[in-house]
């Protein structure tokens, strides 16, 4: 093998790492989205939220749980892109984002479309 070959191998490992790299990233983007939308505080927060922007002082009065809590509920809504956060002296206040639940509708509709296609009217024969 020739020092040419050898670097063009090279160059096609970095970019395959590259690509899963970039796969696992997607994969972690979709991971936050789902961990977002899988506790029922959070839920309860969003539902509080579809009446428009609260201030967190707002929700903490609506919700029977404590501000390190609520926090942390928020950090991980605000991070995976379903609601906006914006600071107003000393509070926040949080919105939903419209942006983020087309991500979270985008990202079912794929899971969907895929279950329909591979949708075979049969029990599973593992038993």
């Amino acid at each position: 093998m020739t020092y040419i070959d050898m670097k063009l191998i090279i160059i096609h490992i970095d970019k395959c790492k590259c690509e899963v790299r970039k796969l696992e990233n997607n994969f972690e983007k979709s991971a936050r989205v789902f961990k977002a939308l899988c506790d029922p505080n959070r839920l309860m927060i969003i539902e509080l939220l579809k009446s428009g922007e609260k201030c967190a002082c707002n929700l903490l009065e609506e919700l029977n749980i404590s501000q390190s809590t609520l926090s942390h509920h928020m950090k991980l809504l605000c991070e995976s892109g379903v609601v906006n956060c914006r600071r107003d002296g000393k509070w926040m206040n949080y919105s939903l984002s419209k942006k983020g639940f087309e991500n979270a509708h985008r990202l079912l509709e794929e899971i969907m479309e895929a279950a329909v296609l591979l949708d075979i009217d049969g029990e599973c024969d593992c038993e």
